[in-house]
Formats: C-alpha cells, structure tokens, sequence
C-alpha cells in the first residue's frame, strides 16, 4: 500500500515555462532565442542543480555569451523568474488533505538554491509539510540519475513500494520506477490531481 508522496517541483507543484517567462522579460522574438541559447542551450543553467555553479556564477557566464544589450535580461532571468511564476495551489492542497490522513510527503528535485527563495516566496506552501527533501544542487545529483532515488529512500528509510513520484518528464519516471517505486507522470495539474486521487483511492494507506 503506498503511504508516501513525493513530489517533484517544476511543472508539479509550481508553473516551470521558461520560455514564456523570457517572452515577459523581452519582447523581441530574435532575441528571445538568443537569450534561450546563452542560458539553455549552452548547458549552463543545468550547471546550478547540479551543484557545480552557483546562481551568480552561471549567469555570469551566459551573460558572457552575448553583447551587454541582454545582460538585463539574462539576470531577470536567473535571479527573478520566481516573480513570474505562479504555484499549482490544487495540488498543494490537496497535499495538505493527503498529510491529514496519514501520508508522508516528500520534494526530490532537480532545482537551485531557488527552492528557498520560492518557498519565502509563498509559493511552496507544501515544504511545512514535508518530511524530507532531497534538492540537486544539494547533493551534487541530479535525475535521472538513480542515485538520487537511492538517497531518498536510504536517507529516510523509506519503503519503494510504498511510495508514488510525481514528476513531469518521462525519464526520471522510468529512473524512479528502476528502483521500485511507483510513478506518475504529470502533464498537467488537474490531470495529475485526477490520477492521485485515483491510485490513492485503489492503492493508498489512507484513502484519497
């Protein structure tokens, strides 16, 4: 029976649209893409959940790809993109619901130093409820490497079988399944919210 949740961040429990968060910053779609190829493309911003670059660091270094004209818009984007996202609340409360009944709940994500500055933010309401976490930058790990699974469930000694993951590309479902724990791939909020509520309610502890 599964008793634990864990959740990973983007696209789960808050909005991660980069794209459309550039299209805030700048208008111009030309510049758009080069401002994607300097933080995206070239491998950089993978840099900050990995652990091997901090926030400051990697945006120096996309900034040093392109003239000073995009220097404001790389920083927006490194330092302020928290400021245009928006937290998925259904989810989240209903996570509130699930830790009500019994469930443990967890984060295991591929994420920065960001993390803290969204949860000051107000948008990870959730992290007050969690039982543990597991960041990238952390521990220097990042999915789908399934280590990372590995750390989670030793570290705090959780049963695979017991436990769902939520997470929104394909390849770290199959990465958290290798190691037995259930997954489910979200491609939505209400979609997400609909298939937890209907494998808790088939194979959850506590209900849903």
């Amino acid at each position: 029976m599964i008793n634990t949740i864990i959740f990973d961040m983007g696209n789960v429990l808050i909005e991660w649209n980069p794209t459309r968060f550039i299209q805030e910053m700048e208008h111009d779609p030309a510049r758009q893409e080069k401002i994607v190829q300097a933080i995206f493309s070239s491998g950089i911003w993978e840099k900050q959940d990995d652990g091997s670059l901090s926030i400051a660091k990697a945006c120096q270094k996309s900034q040093a790809l392109l003239d000073a004209s995009y220097h404001q818009a790389i920083e927006q984007m490194y330092y302020y993109w928290q400021n245009y996202t928006t937290a998925y609340n259904e989810i989240q409360n209903y996570a509130v619901k699930l830790h009500q009944l019994g469930y443990q709940l967890y984060v295991l994500s591929n994420t920065s130093r960001v993390y803290y500055t969204l949860k000051q933010a107000g948008l990870l309401p959730i992290d007050q409820l969690l039982s543990g976490k597991i960041l990238s930058f952390e521990e220097k790990i990042v999915k789908p490497d399934t280590q990372i699974y590995q750390l989670l469930l030793k570290r705090y000694q959780l049963i695979p079988e017991q436990c769902v993951f939520l997470d929104d590309v394909p390849k770290n479902i199959e990465a958290a399944q290798k190691v037995n724990i259930h997954g489910l791939l979200v491609k939505n909020e209400q979609q997400a919210l609909h298939d937890l509520q209907a494998l808790l309610k088939h194979q959850g502890k506590y209900g849903g």
